[in-house]
């Protein structure tokens, strides 16, 4: 039996489209031309504090400010703490209002009439990912259980160990028939690969593989819904 799993952020919805409404919405001196590079640094710096923040060596408050803060002093402009959290807190309020891509249902449902097992490891916060599952309405086609958030069970992607979680939900499966889809080279492809599952690198932002892991390649990879679409029916 075929298991394809997903991540959530960027994956199943443009993670984009809330932070570029806050971003207007709080910084209107931000060029238009700026924003998907200031987005991009956002990610970046916040992948940096990921962890320190999960094992509570700083707070989530602390990472939102930092990763806003560095991503706009990157390209000139310069805010204050208050300024990070206010963007934050519009951000957050943007992000209740997320729709799934829609060429992304039309996968889903795919799967779901071929019989294949579905499931998410997402990283994030335990509350705020699943508002995001619950605003997607992804229980839709995925079972609670095979739900895996590192918030909820103390360990994050790109660790393997978050994967093994997931094998342990299907027992009667081997590695070779798990498939793992996400945005993220290092946490989402990196990982699985690491984990021995295949991996579909849904590089819808065309972004290159991290330079320390150049060695990894993708066993798919994708950058639009409809490619991912004619990829899944090849596994499936």
């Amino acid at each position: 039996m075929v298991n394809i799993i997903f991540d959530v952020d960027d994956t199943l919805y443009d993670q984009m489209t809330p932070f570029k409404k806050a971003l207007r919405e709080n910084f209107e001196f931000v060029k238009t031309d700026e924003i998907a590079g200031i987005f991009k640094a956002s990610r970046s710096y916040s992948d940096q504090v990921f962890n320190q923040s999960e094992q509570g060596e700083i707070t989530t408050e602390n990472m939102h400010i930092y990763r806003i803060k560095h991503a706009l002093q990157d390209y000139g402009y310069r805010i204050s703490d208050k300024e990070a959290l206010d963007f934050q807190k519009v951000y957050t309020k943007k992000q209740n209002e997320i729709t799934i891509f829609a060429g992304m249902k039309d996968i889903l449902s795919l799967c779901q009439k071929s019989h294949v097992n579905l499931g998410i490891i997402t990283n994030g916060p335990k509350n705020h990912q699943w508002n995001k599952i619950y605003q997607l309405d992804l229980l839709q086609w995925i079972k609670y259980e095979r739900i895996i958030i590192s918030g909820e069970v103390g360990v994050a992607k790109p660790n393997p160990e978050i994967f093994f979680i997931m094998e342990n939900k299907f027992s009667e499966s081997d590695k070779t028939d798990f498939y793992y889809v996400g945005d993220n080279f290092t946490n989402d492809i990196v990982g699985a690969a690491q984990s021995g599952w295949n991996t579909v690198w849904f590089n819808h932002r065309r972004n290159l593989p991290t330079p320390t892991h150049t060695r990894i390649d993708a066993s798919y990879t994708v950058s639009n819904t409809v490619e991912l679409l004619a990829i899944i029916n090849k596994i499936i």
